[in-house]
Formats: C-alpha cells, structure tokens, sequence
C-alpha cells in the first residue's frame, strides 16, 4: 500500500514564541528608570544632579562595605568604578532588549529592577555620610 511522504514544502505547525514586544520591553525599562528618578525627586530632589555617578552606590551593597569606605571609594577610584557600573548598566538593557524569550528577559528584568533598588540604598548611604561629612 502506498503511504504518502511529508510534503516539504508545507511548514511545520509548531507553535512558535514569539516573545514579548518591543514596545513592552521598552516601557518595562523606562518604567524601572523613572520609579528611579521619582524615588531620587521624592527624598531629595538635589541629589538627581549625582546622577553620572549613579553606579557607586553598587560599591557600598555589592562589596558589603560600608558608606564611608563607599564614598571614599567612590571619590579615589570613581571613574572606574562609575564606568564599570555604567557597563554592566549597559549590558543589562541591551540583553533585555535583544533576548526573544520571556522567561529570560523576566528574569533578566527582575535582576536589573532588584541591582537598581540596591543601588538607590547605596546612593542614599553615601549622600548621608557626605552630608556629615564637615
């Protein structure tokens, strides 16, 4: 008995991901930037003029170290340390924006929303020792 073969050109019927889109992917990000920016404006509006320097509030949460050896830190070796963290920043949001599966950006999102919650504690423990500081 003859069995028919699998016609090539008809396609596959897998369903396909098709990941989330951009426009959300974009709004996500900037969501995270601005609950940034109006947790700077709500305790201290001054303070959003720090923010090129942004980064070196990781020194003080990732290295465990406390805010006065953060701020000396930040103030000896700012440059670089501001500009590995700008990186890594930069690494974060073009990862998000290129991956194509959900659960990857999610889990990339959570960890770039969580690095940015631990770094406004970070600013805010340096910009109180600077504040002391007479």
């Amino acid at each position: 008995m003859w069995k028919p073969q699998h016609n090539i050109s008809r396609p596959h019927h897998r369903k396909k991901t098709r990941g989330i889109p951009a426009w959300i992917k974009w709004a996500l990000y900037l969501a995270a930037w601005g609950g940034v920016v109006v947790a700077v404006l709500v305790r201290k509006p001054d303070d959003l003029l720090t923010a090129p320097g942004f980064p070196v509030g990781l020194l003080g949460v990732l290295f465990l170290i406390g805010a006065e050896q953060a701020t000396v830190a930040g103030w000896f070796g700012g440059l670089g340390a501001v500009v590995a963290g700008w990186f890594l920043y930069a690494f974060l949001s073009v990862t998000m924006m290129r991956t194509k599966k959900t659960w990857v950006f999610s889990m990339i999102y959570v960890g770039f929303c969580v690095l940015l919650a631990l770094n406004l504690a970070g600013c805010r423990k340096i910009m109180e020792t600077v504040a002391g500081i007479h």
